[in-house]
């Protein structure tokens, strides 16, 4: 915004301010700007951004002031049939809010009679016109019941102000609901709801149908007889700009014509980058719409079709303040930032779900809904689902995703701490945590002097394992196909892979387990949910089968002596057996690269299956587009 009312540092032609800043303080990210936005959702995002960041301003509410319009919705019941029913009225206020989203675009010719439409008379049916009235002798009863004597005392109070008022209803009846306005801004934003959906086509599709607009609009008959009297004048306004778009409701492109002084000025179109001047005809008129481009047109004709989706209306008796730009200044500290050619922010941010080690469902984003048979499948899939930002994952590492999954999960009350040791190795310590037999301590007392022991004590000590730590596994359905550390680019995994953090240990090698089964046909069917296995140097194999067999659970009937294992690399197309639970796992990482542990053992479908990791990826996607997670970038101008 800044960037937009200074004057460059140095001579010359003005290039377009970026807005890169303002677009990240959105909760935008890079995916958004590939996705057509709403103008209409752009204005609610960006003024309810702007009135959050000035809370607790000097200018704290300026932005409702100028912007935010009231209405009253009004109950009477239909056709009544008593004095008393035909007086009997309750109003419910519509909060504050904006834009004023204009609907009847087809069937109507223009802005005036559009919004007679929608403020005609509505009759509904079974309406409970005493549903206040119960409400309170039933909330006066449980409160009687819970011994709360005042708070009975309250409610019956207020239940016999109704019948004295005439407020008691008269139990279910037909009624009449109406809109009334009862105050319009300095600053009118008219959203034209250009879109409705296609049961043949299943998609939202544009209606271009002509649609007039006045240069000026006279909205004092749309106000209620009892609207209260506004400080900022009649609601008379003129035309400011026009927010045009072409092409069809899945493709196509805005611009703005805006006409920055006041009544009677020149108009200029904003195309991307470029400012032009034009005429007053190619701004408003030509915007109406109504070129037969609609529903059932080809596609070609509706990537033609332009019409006007926002107005920005001017009230006139504000006009001289609204528009006034002399008295326009930014706070030094924000004027420092905004000469920079970039600022802070340079990139937008990038979206990313990552599946903790523990847990189901959805950690952020409690308001997104699943069906509760999608939730149920998607609870299969382990850990629980978060949603995070990264300013610039291009050159992140995977050090930076866990800092700001770290960082949601605290403030989602949920930290993400290490498990105890024992619960992390399930109980089957590796060798250098197993106490010692008692035939080895009298071996240590006999043969082994006091400075010996220290120093066995002392070894034993530094083959401890060290802290755990996270790591970032990458599942190709089934499998874990690949482990990067925190050190490591977060530019190495895939884009579209699942992510999933894992608990591991630097004293261990970190061994990805995969459950399958044999085909008739010899081939491998891979089934379940993946887990990263610690395995310690000089382990005996059947240790590492104890501990599976806790990790994974065993199965009713079955017995882990019996489960096969084999080392499995797809990459190196080679497989070994493992037959033999007396062996000893020696370190060597550099040889198992690659390889994967693999556990015979037929599917019994209580794990996930390759559809549910599918459709946890959906899932996924869909969080994202619901959901914006807001980056805290103290550099951002209006954070500053």
């Amino acid at each position: 915004m800044c960037r937009l009312q200074e004057e460059p540092p140095e001579p010359g032609p003005r290039t377009p301010a970026s807005a890169t800043q303002l677009i990240a303080s959105f909760g935008w990210d890079q995916d958004d700007t590939l996705t057509q936005q709403d103008v209409g959702e752009l204005v609610t995002v960006l003024l309810d951004t702007l009135e959050e960041a000035m809370k607790g301003s000097t200018v704290s509410g300026e932005v409702t002031r100028l912007f935010s319009l009231s209405c009253v919705y009004e109950d009477k019941i239909h056709k009544p049939s008593s004095k008393a029913m035909g007086n009997w009225a309750k109003r419910r206020d519509d909060p504050a809010h904006w834009p004023l989203t204009v609907h009847h675009v087809k069937e109507c010719e223009g802005i005036t009679e559009a919004l007679d439409k929608m403020m005609e008379v509505e009759v509904i049916d079974d309406f409970n016109t005493s549903s206040d009235y119960d409400d309170l002798r039933k909330e006066a009863a449980k409160a009687r019941e819970k011994g709360e004597a005042d708070k009975a005392q309250k409610l019956e109070g207020q239940r016999r102000t109704l019948e004295e008022e005439g407020k008691k209803g008269f139990g279910v009846q037909q009624i009449e609901r109406r809109m009334l306005f009862m105050k319009f801004p300095p600053i009118l934003f008219v959203n034209l709801q250009r879109l409705a959906y296609c049961p043949v086509r299943g998609v939202p599709m544009k209606i271009n149908s002509r649609f007039e607009f006045d240069e000026t609009l006279d909205l004092t008959s749309k106000l209620a007889k009892d609207a209260p009297e506004d400080p900022s004048g009649a609601p008379t306004y003129f035309l400011h700009s026009v927010i045009a778009h072409s092409g069809h409701s899945q493709v196509g492109h805005y611009v703005a014509y805006v006409r920055p002084a006041e009544e009677n000025s020149d108009w200029f179109k904003f195309d991307d980058g470029v400012v032009s001047r034009v005429s007053g005809q190619e701004a408003v008129a030509s915007n109406y719409g109504g070129d037969g481009s609609g529903m059932g047109s080809s596609p070609f004709a509706m990537l033609r079709a332009r019409s006007a989706y926002m107005l920005v209306y001017v009230k006139k008796s504000c006009a001289s303040t609204v528009l006034d730009r002399s008295s326009i200044k930014c706070a030094e500290h924000v004027r420092r930032e905004a000469l920079k050619d970039e600022g802070t922010v340079s990139k937008l941010p990038t979206s990313l779900t990552v599946f903790l080690p523990d847990g189901t469902g959805l950690l952020v984003g409690s308001s997104f809904k699943m069906p509760k048979k999608e939730a149920e499948t998607l609870g299969k899939v382990r850990g629980k689902r978060v949603l995070v930002s990264l300013v610039d994952a291009e050159s992140a590492s995977v050090q930076d995703l866990v800092s700001r999954v770290q960082q949601v999960c605290e403030e989602n009350g949920e930290a993400l701490t290490p498990p105890r040791f024992s619960d992390f190795v399930h109980g089957v310590a590796p060798p250098a945590e197993a106490p010692p037999t008692p035939d080895q301590e009298n071996e240590e007392e006999e043969d082994v002097d006091e400075a010996d022991a220290v120093a066995a004590k002392a070894a034993r000590k530094e083959a401890r394992p060290g802290a755990l730590k996270l790591c970032l596994t990458q599942l190709r359905s089934h499998e874990i196909d690949m482990i990067l550390d925190l050190e490591d680019p977060l530019r190495q995994a895939t884009g579209g892979m699942l992510l999933r953090l894992e608990w591991c240990d630097a004293g261990a090698m970190r061994v990805p387990l995969t459950q399958c089964s044999i085909t008739p046909q010899g081939g491998i069917s891979c089934h379940g949910d993946p887990v990263l296995i610690p395995v310690y140097d000089g382990e005996l194999l059947g240790a590492v089968k104890s501990r599976i067999a806790r990790m994974i659970g065993v199965r009713d009937g079955e017995d882990p002596e019996d489960w096969e294992f084999f080392w499995f690399s797809r990459e190196r197309r080679q497989s070994f057996r493992c037959e033999d639970d007396s062996e000893e796992l020696v370190w060597n990482q550099e040889l198992l690269r690659g390889f994967m542990l693999m556990l015979s053992r037929e599917d019994d479908d209580s794990g996930p299956s390759v559809s549910d990791f599918v459709a946890h990826a959906q899932a996924a996607a869909a969080q994202q587009d619901r959901m914006r997670v807001r980056i805290n970038n103290n550099a951002s101008p209006l954070s500053s």
